[in-house]
């Protein structure tokens, strides 16, 4: 979620604990496990 909206990422690895995302604008970002989703749906609830 980005700006309370649900955002495509890919995995890409694992940092110090942490997923490394990458946003569909290339930013990488490190979030926990429980932090992603797997469906659009998921993440709104």
């Amino acid at each position: 979620m980005k700006n309370n909206k649900p955002i495509r990422v890919i995995r890409l690895g694992h940092k110090k604990g942490k997923v490394r995302l990458y946003r569909m604008d290339w930013e990488c970002e490190l979030r926990d496990e429980e932090e992603i989703f797997d469906h659009k749906g998921d993440a709104k609830q």
